[in-house]
């Protein structure tokens, strides 16, 4: 059994293009060894990265999973879902929901003018 904290991934609002990125902890709540798989990745078109600090994890150790936003995801709302479980336990899979809402685009940078001295 995983311990997940937060339950899910909320990136909130986002600007169109931004960077961000979002993480969560997940303790091994089992009383053995757990090795974690993934069985199936968010998608693409919705987060970019997806990384797991530390898959082997002991009995209450806990690891970090942290997303990565993709910067191509058009405006208005988005939901994804990373699912994985133990090696050898699908009895122990979970399966972690994603949102966000990517609220408008970024302003275009403004060309900067130069001036020289005479």
């Amino acid at each position: 059994m995983f311990i997940i904290t937060p339950s899910e991934v909320d990136f909130g609002e986002i600007m169109f293009g931004e960077k961000k990125k979002v993480s969560i902890e997940l303790i091994n709540g089992d009383s053995t060894k757990s090795e974690l798989v993934i069985v199936e990745n968010p998608s693409e078109e919705y987060i970019k990265k997806t990384k797991i600090k530390n898959k082997k994890l002991k009995p209450g150790k806990s690891t970090k999973i942290e997303f990565e936003v993709s910067r191509k995801i058009s405006r208005g709302n988005f939901n994804a879902s990373l699912t994985l479980e133990a090696k050898d336990k699908p009895e122990s899979r979970v399966t972690i929901g994603i949102k966000g809402k990517i609220v408008k685009e970024k302003p275009k940078a403004e060309a900067k003018t130069k001036t020289k001295n005479s």
